[in-house]
C-alpha cells in the first residue's frame, strides 16, 4: 500500500465520547456549507448589480435590507433558541407537541406582525427613506419577512433531528434559486432594484413550500399553553444580545443614509461588501474551530495549541489581508470587454473602505480565537454584555467619523467595534482561562499591517498605485514580517496548512464525497491525510520547545519522493515508519502508540475522492 506523505496515524481508539464529537464535526461542516455558500454567491452578485442599478439605488437596496437584518430579530424574538432548547429535553411522544406549540405560536405573531407593517407601509418607508419611485418595495419586503418566518422553526428542526444533508439542500436550493432569478430579471426582463427583491421573495416562498412536508404532519399537537410561557420565558431574554450583534454588523448603513445619501451609502456597501472577503474566511475558520478547541481541550498543553494557532491565523489573515489590500481595486478595475469593468465605474470610489473592512474581519477573526476559553469553561454569559458594547462603540464612532470622513468614518467604525470586541473579549478570559498567547509576534505582525495600511492610502489618496508600486508593497510587507521576526521560515508551511486544513476540514461535510468514497469500495487502497495537519506541527514543535522525550529526534522532517499523486513531499519520520504495509507487526504496534498519544481529526483520500472526516 501507498501512504501519502502527511499520512500521520492520530486517531485514538473509538470511544463514545469521540464519536459525539466526530458527529459534531461532520454536521458543522454540513451546516458551514450553505452558511459560506451563499455568502460567497452574495459576494459574486455585487459585480452584477454595479452594471445594472445606480449608486442611489444600491443604496436603497442596501438600507432597506439592513431594517430587513433587524425586523427577523424581532420576528422570531427567540424562538428558534427555544424550540431547540425544549425539544431536546422533551420525549419522543410530546416532541411533535414541542413543534407545533413554537411553530403556531410563530406563525400568529408572523401575521400580525406583517398585517401591522402593510397597514403602516408608509411610515415605515419613511423611516427607511424610500424613495417614491421605490415605494412598492415594502410589499415585498412584508412577504419576504413573512416566509423567512415561516421556516424557521422546520429548519431548527431538521438540526434538531440531525438531518444535515436535508438542512443544507434546501438552503444551498434557496441560494441558488435565488442567484439565477436575479441574473433572469436582471439580464432578461431588466427589473433593476426591484429584481433582487422578486427574488428573493420567490426563493423563500419556494423554501417554504419544499418545507411544509415537514411542517403539516407536526401540527397535530396544537399549542400547549404551559410550555409556550416557557418558551417566551427562555426566548424573549435573547433579544437584546440579538439586536446588538445586528447593530454591530448593520447599523452603519441607515446611519450613512441619515448623514449623507443614498448614493453614497451605495458606493459604501460596494466596498464593504468587497471587504467581507475576510468574513468568509473567518466563517470558514470557525467552523472548523469549535469542533477542534472543544475537542482538544482536555490536551496537556492545549492552551499551547491555542496560543500557536492565535499566531498563525493572525499571520495567515494578515498576508491575506495585504494581497487583498493591495490588488482587490486591480481585479475591481479590469476591464473583460473595451470599457467595462468588472466593477462599473460609477461605484469604483467605494474602494476606499475596503483594507479597513478587511481589517475589521481579521479582528473579528481574533475574536473568534478567544471564544475558546468561554465555551470550555462556560462563560457565554460574557458574550451580550460585550457584543452591546461593540455595538454602542459602532454607533458613536459612526455618528461622530461620518460627518468628517464620509464612508471611510463608517468603515472605521466597524474596525473600532470588532477591536473593542477582541479586547474586551480577552481581557475577561485572562481571568477565568489564560492562554499564553505569542504577545511579541502578534504585535509585529499587527505593526506590519498598520505600516503597509499606511503606505497604501498615501499612496492612494495623492493620485493613484502604480501596479509596480503594489508589488514592492507586498514584497515589503513580507520583508517586514520578517525583519520584524513576526514570521520565520518554517511558519511558511504552517501558514500553507493552515489554509489547506481549512479547504479539508470544510470539504469534509459535502455528501457526494462520502457517497464516493462507499462507491469506491474496499478494492481502492486508503490514503490518510490530517485535516489538522498544521496543529500536528505545533504539537510537534511544543514537544521539541519542552524537551518532551517523545518529540525527540523522532518527528524530524524528512525528505520524500513525491509520489504520483502531486501530493507536496512532507513527511514525519515516526509516522512513515508506522503506516506500512498491512501485516507488519512493528508498524501496526507504533500505529497502535501514535493513536493513543494523539488526538487530532483525520481525513480519509481515495485516489480520484476528494476528502471527508474520517
Amino acid at each position: 500500500m501507498r501512504t501519502c506523505p502527511l499520512a500521520f496515524p492520530i486517531m485514538p481508539p473509538p470511544s463514545p465520547m469521540r464519536d459525539k464529537i466526530r458527529e459534531l464535526t461532520r454536521d458543522t461542516a454540513v451546516y458551514g456549507v450553505s452558511t459560506i455558500v451563499g455568502r460567497f454567491l452574495n459576494y459574486l452578485l455585487v459585480p452584477i448589480y454595479t452594471h445594472f442599478i445606480s449608486t442611489a439605488a444600491m443604496g436603497v437596496y442596501t438600507n432597506i435590507y439592513a431594517y430587513i437584518g433587524f425586523l427577523n430579530i424581532l420576528y422570531i424574538y427567540g424562538m428558534e433558541a427555544a424550540f431547540m432548547k425544549y425539544h431536546s429535553l422533551a420525549e419522543p411522544a410530546r416532541k411533535p407537541r414541542t413543534f407545533s406549540t413554537a411553530y403556531l405560536a410563530l406563525a400568529l405573531t408572523t401575521l400580525l406582525l406583517s398585517a401591522l407593517l402593510f397597514l403602516l407601509r408608509a411610515p415605515f418607508n419613511a423611516l427607511m427613506e424610500v424613495p417614491g419611485r421605490h415605494q412598492q418595495l415594502v410589499h415585498y419586503v412584508v412577504l419576504i419577512l413573512l416566509f423567512d418566518t415561516l421556516t424557521v422553526v422546520p429548519f431548527a428542526n431538521l438540526r434538531m433531528e440531525r438531518r444535515a444533508r436535508k438542512f443544507a439542500f434546501l438552503k444551498l436550493a434557496n441560494i441558488l434559486l435565488s442567484l439565477g432569478l436575479n441574473l433572469l430579471f436582471f439580464l432578461r426582463f431588466r427589473m433593476g432594484i426591484e429584481a433582487i427583491f422578486a427574488a428573493n421573495l420567490i426563493a423563500s416562498a419556494a423554501t417554504f413550500l419544499a418545507l411544509l412536508p415537514e411542517i403539516l404532519p407536526r401540527l397535530r399537537g396544537g399549542v400547549e399553553a404551559g410550555l409556550l410561557r416557557r418558551m417566551l420565558a427562555f426566548g424573549l431574554p435573547y433579544l437584546p444580545a440579538s439586536l446588538a450583534s445586528m447593530m454591530v454588523q448593520l447599523i452603519d448603513r441607515p446611519i450613512v443614509l441619515a448623514k449623507t445619501d443614498a448614493a453614497t451609502l451605495g458606493l459604501y456597501q460596494t466596498g464593504y461588501k468587497l471587504g467581507m472577503f475576510m468574513m468568509l474566511v473567518v466563517s470558514m475558520f470557525q467552523f472548523a474551530w469549535q469542533p477542534f478547541f472543544l475537542n482538544n481541550a482536555r490536551e496537556k498543553n492545549a492552551r499551547e495549541i491555542f496560543a500557536r494557532v492565535m499566531t498563525l491565523f493572525v499571520l495567515a489573515a494578515s498576508l491575506l489581508w495585504a494581497v487583498l489590500t493591495l490588488f482587490i481595486d486591480v481585479a475591481a478595475t479590469w476591464e473583460y470587454a473595451p470599457g467595462r469593468s468588472l466593477i462599473a465605474g460609477p461605484f469604483l470610489p467605494g474602494l476606499v473602505v475596503v483594507p479597513i473592512v478587511l481589517l475589521a474581519y481579521l479582528f473579528n477573526g481574533i475574536y473568534v480565537n478567544l471564544q475558546a476559553g468561554f465555551y470550555i469553561e462556560e462563560k457565554t454569559k460574557y458574550f451580550p454584555m460585550i457584543t452591546g458594547a461593540g455595538a454602542l462603540v459602532n454607533v458613536a464612532v459612526n455618528l461622530l467619523l461620518i460627518p468628517p470622513l464620509g464612508i471611510v468614518g463608517a468603515a472605521l467604525a466597524t474596525l473600532a467595534s470588532y477591536l473593542v470586541m477582541a479586547a474586551l473579549l480577552h481581557h475577561y478570559a485572562r481571568k477565568f482561562y489564560p492562554v499564553p498567547y505569542e504577545y511579541g509576534r502578534l504585535a509585529r505582525t499587527l505593526l506590519a499591517v498598520v505600516v503597509t495600511g499606511l503606505g497604501y492610502y498615501g499612496l492612494y489618496f495623492r493620485g493613484g498605485i502604480a501596479l509596480w508600486q503594489r508589488a514592492a508593497m507586498l514584497a515589503g510587507f513580507v520583508l517586514l514580517l520578517f525583519i520584524l521576526r513576526a514570521v520565520r521560515r518554517d511558519d511558511i508551511q504552517r501558514v500553507k496548512g493552515f489554509y489547506l486544513s481549512l479547504v479539508a476540514s470544510f470539504s469534509l461535510a459535502m455528501p457526494q464525497y462520502a457517497a464516493a468514497e462507499e462507491e469506491a469500495g474496499a478494492e481502492n487502497e486508503a490514503e490518510v491525510v490530517p485535516a489538522a495537519a498544521v496543529v500536528h506541527l505545533i504539537k510537534r514543535d511544543l514537544f521539541a520547545e519542552q524537551g518532551n522525550d517523545e518529540g525527540d529526534g523522532g518527528d524530524q522532517a524528512v525528505p520524500h519522493p513525491l509520489p504520483e499523486s502531486g501530493h507536496v513531499p512532507l513527511a514525519v519520520g515516526r509516522a512513515r515508519q508506522a503506516v506500512g504495509p498491512r501485516g507488519a507487526g512493528e508498524g501496526e504496534e507504533q500505529q497502535q502508540h501514535e493513536r493513543q498519544r494523539e488526538g487530532l481529526p483525520h481525513v480519509r483520500l481515495r485516489r480520484g475522492v476528494r476528502p471527508r472526516m474520517a
